[in-house]
């Protein structure tokens, strides 16, 4: 299953994002990456994020997710909410910009992820709580391991 996987993404071409983003933001609102260290970084993550986070929420109304909406799963608009997952895409992009994230380090990692899910999902309870730290719930095979499992200062090696 895996090599069928990787066989289907193979074939798609990968579609560049990140670049066209981190050129966006330093030539239109003079973003400059090199600079975002301390709580530069940090205040850049923290707006983005709950940017991303608002635009996420921006989607979700164009959607009929109530359990109690009349419609529900129904999408009246759904120029509007696939604009919003644009938006929700740039606020992404900013991110992995702000951690000197590529193109092709982003489509190595998120193919290596999409393999490493579906492995997850053939066995039962493949993202059971076995898999993760108890202190951190970060996956005991993510990148680094975990060390010190159970606490709340989980570490990664």
């Amino acid at each position: 299953m895996a090599d069928d996987i990787e066989k289907w993404l193979a074939e798609h071409h990968p579609w560049e994002w990140l670049g066209p983003t981190r050129r966006l933001q330093e030539d239109v609102y003079g973003t400059d990456f090199t600079a975002l260290t301390g709580d530069a970084l940090a205040d850049y993550v923290t707006w983005n994020t709950y940017a991303l986070e608002r635009e996420l929420h921006e989607f979700m109304d164009e959607i009929n997710w109530k359990t109690w909406a009349k419609n529900r799963g129904e999408i009246p608009n759904r120029p509007a909410a696939v604009e919003e997952l644009v938006d929700v895409a740039h606020f992404l992009a900013n991110l992995a910009n702000a951690l000197g994230v590529t193109d092709a380090e982003w489509q190595a990692a998120y193919r290596k992820k999409q393999i490493k899910n579906a492995a997850r999902q053939r066995v039962p309870d493949g993202y059971g709580r076995d898999l993760k730290c108890p202190g951190c719930f970060r996956g005991l095979d993510s990148p680094g391991g975990v060390v010190r499992t159970g606490t709340s200062d989980c570490q990664t090696i």
